[in-house]
């Protein structure tokens, strides 16, 4: 009998700490993404800086804004909509496209060539040169 009670009492403490986990998860997501969010908006009073570093009054009033929008569910795309119907379209800061293939590829290719040519004259370094006959007087 007691081996059952201490065994649902187990299974009702790992069952309240997962459930405290799940609860914790979306606090490290919504701060990850208000984040990414004032990184995204340029503070509209010199367009000059991300909310993220400005410090004017215009800036935190935004942060408190996106705080609020993240924490009642809004998606990153209706909070950006606000902003830019707001303050126009020059205040959202357009996300840096992803590099370009070639770029990764180049300095691969590059040595790889190299290590080709290294290669290629240490072998022809190494060969042996014309033989003479041993009988030279």
């Amino acid at each position: 009998m007691e081996r059952k009670a201490a065994g649902a009492g187990r299974a009702m403490i790992a069952w309240i700490l997962t459930a405290a986990l799940a609860a914790a998860a979306p606090a490290g997501d919504a701060k990850a993404r208000m984040e990414q969010l004032e990184r995204s908006l340029l503070a509209p009073c010199c367009y000059k800086e991300p909310i993220s570093r400005h410090h004017s009054d215009v800036s935190t009033k935004m942060k408190l804004e996106v705080a609020r929008w993240v924490a009642e569910g809004k998606s990153d795309e209706e909070i950006l909509a606000v902003y830019r119907e707001r303050y126009g379209a020059r205040v959202v800061i357009p996300p840096e496209p992803d590099p370009s293939p070639w770029i990764r590829g180049i300095p691969w290719a590059a040595a790889l060539a190299g290590g080709a040519l290294v290669l290629r004259i240490l072998f022809k370094w190494r060969k042996p040169g014309p033989r003479t006959s041993g009988s030279e007087a």
